[in-house]
Formats: structure tokens, C-alpha cells, sequence
């Protein structure tokens, strides 16, 4: 999400409207981080990057916002007027995730498109690599949906810890930027997680 200079004293009464009902939806907010640094890769330098979840699947997840629409119909255009770039991924997650960040360590999210050319055994190599660079790939998932309207979803997002940004350097020079090229667009952006 970037925020539109003129939309922020509309953001707090955007979420006072739509937060009730989403919520009795089953709706939760899970965690934000701050994007501080300048994109590793990718066209886009959002101010935060918001995870949240609904119940259910993939076509619960619709369901529940086409319902969260009747009651609040106009979602849509309020979020054209606080957001200049506003992406939605949802991801189908069948089992629980539990990820623990340790501020003394880098992370960075990873949202990748396949080129016609790349071939499915591209981001498996790319994680293999992680681990061998001494990565530690702390949330991958190969399965993402859009809602209409939204921007066309990654073929792949994960989330990789680094025990510095020196690992990551060199990571990224000797194997990063070959898996990057190797997709038709990737979007790569350090998770800010101090408090």
C-alpha cells in the first residue's frame, strides 16, 4: 500500500467503517511490516506490506467479501481515495504458519512472475540456493489469487531470514540476480520488523 498524501485524514475513518463487519466476518489483522530500504528488485516502493487472514478457502475468502461489500459497498473507491498503489494477494494456507522474526536479522519478501521461459524447477533451484548461501526460507508459497481488479498475482512469494546483510550481499551478487532475470518480473523489498 503507498499512501496518497491527500487520503491519509480519510485512513482512520476508512478502518472505523470496514474493520467492524470484516471482522464479524472473521476477519484478522495478523502483522504489518514497514518497507524502510529501497526495493531490492521490482517497480513498486510501498510504505507497508499488511498480512491479514480470512477463514476458509479461497471461495469462502470471495464469499465473505461480497457479503462485507453489501454492507459496506463503496470499498473499492474509498481506497482509491487513501492509496495510490493498493495490491491484494491472497494466498490458500491449508495448515498454520508460525514464523518468529528476530530483529538482529534480515528478511526480505520475494514476489516472483514466471517468464513462458522459466521453467517450474527455477524457484526450487532458487531455494536450494537460499539454504546452501546460508538463507533460511521462512514462508514460500507457490499457489496466490487475485481479486479482480487487482494486479496479476506471483507465480511464487516467499519470505528469507539472513543472518546479516552481508549473507544476503553475497548471495544476491553471486545467485540473487540470476533467479530475478530468470522471471519475467520479480518484486523484492526488505520487511522492516523493529517495533
Amino acid at each position: 500500500m503507498t499512501d496518497r498524501d491527500d487520503g491519509k485524514p480519510l485512513k482512520k475513518q476508512y478502518f472505523t467503517d470496514i474493520s467492524p463487519p470484516a471482522v464479524e466476518l472473521g476477519f484478522e489483522n495478523t502483522t504489518a511490516f514497514r518497507i524502510t530500504r529501497h526495493p531490492i528488485s521490482g517497480h513498486y516502493f510501498p510504505r507497508v506490506l499488511a498480512i491479514a487472514s480470512w477463514p476458509g478457502d479461497w471461495q469462502q475468502r470471495q464469499a465473505h467479501f461480497e457479503q462485507l461489500q453489501r454492507v459496506r459497498p463503496n470499498i473499492a473507491a474509498r481506497r482509491f481515495d487513501i492509496w495510490s498503489t493498493f495490491n491484494m494477494l491472497n494466498f490458500e494456507i491449508t495448515q498454520d504458519v508460525d514464523v518468529a522474526f528476530n530483529p538482529d536479522k534480515v528478511y526480505v519478501f520475494g514476489a516472483y512472475w514466471r517468464g513462458e521461459s522459466t521453467s517450474s524447477p527455477a524457484f526450487t533451484a532458487m531455494v536450494n540456493n537460499i539454504s546452501k548461501a546460508g538463507g533460511n526460507v521462512v514462508f514460500k508459497h507457490d499457489t496466490t489469487y487475485s481479486m479482480f481488479g487487482y494486479a496479476s498475482v506471483p507465480d511464487f512469494a516467499m519470505i528469507t531470514e539472513w543472518d546479516c546483510q552481508q549473507d544476503f550481499d553475497l548471495y544476491y551478487q553471486q545467485m540473487g540476480g540470476d533467479h530475478a532475470s530468470a522471471m519475467q518480473y520479480s518484486s523484492e523489498l526488505y520487511l522492516d520488523i523493529r517495533r
